[in-house]
């Protein structure tokens, strides 16, 4: 699969490097991390949500998002972190359609395995991924975040506008706030 950009990963190691993760690389995607990526959904999620969310509610979540997830490992612009050979964290950012029938840049797919939380990974995804939206000319950047996994983005300069409760049926929603940053001037 080409990189979105010619030096990827010099620029991958230099972003690993600023906040300080040591033996991490960041690479593109690929359908057969679509497994792992699977597990580290419902660890991060279980890890962090539960309490907010419930075992049940989580679980409908996943399997919504799961062909989702699998076609983001063909895309130029979802990332993984690897530690070890063992992929420890996703995120990238995609079109994703509205209900108004337009598509809109998103920070989407981010999830680091409770293991390896508060290390940077997410971080350094976010920064990869905010880099290749620029590269390819968007100007803001959304991202519809769980309550419990918002303190990535607003740490990194996204604004809080509203919360939006997404349907996952049976009557089962999930709050989630919906966020921007403005990537160019």
């Amino acid at each position: 699969m080409e990189i979105e950009f010619a030096d990827f990963e010099h620029y991958a190691k230099t972003v690993a490097a600023y906040y300080g993760l040591t033996g991490i690389s960041i690479r593109n995607a690929a359908k057969g991390d679509f497994a792992r990526l699977a597990e580290i959904q419902v660890a991060a999620l279980c890890a962090s949500g539960r309490d907010i969310y419930g075992a049940a509610k989580i679980k409908r979540y996943v399997e919504r998002h799961l062909r989702q997830t699998l076609w983001l490992c063909s895309s130029p612009s979802f990332f993984v972190a690897v530690r070890d050979q063992e992929v420890v964290g996703s995120g990238g950012w995609s079109f994703v359609p509205t209900e108004k029938g337009r598509e809109l840049p998103c920070a989407i797919g981010f999830y680091v395995d409770p293991r390896f939380a508060r290390q940077g990974i997410g971080r350094s995804l976010l920064t990869i991924a905010e880099t290749s939206a620029r590269k390819n000319r968007i100007g803001i950047l959304s991202a519809f975040a769980p309550l419990h996994g918002a303190d990535l983005f607003r740490n990194t300069g996204y604004s809080a506008s509203d919360i939006l409760p997404l349907d996952l049926g049976d009557d089962f929603s999930m709050d989630l706030l919906v966020m921007r940053k403005r990537l160019m001037a």
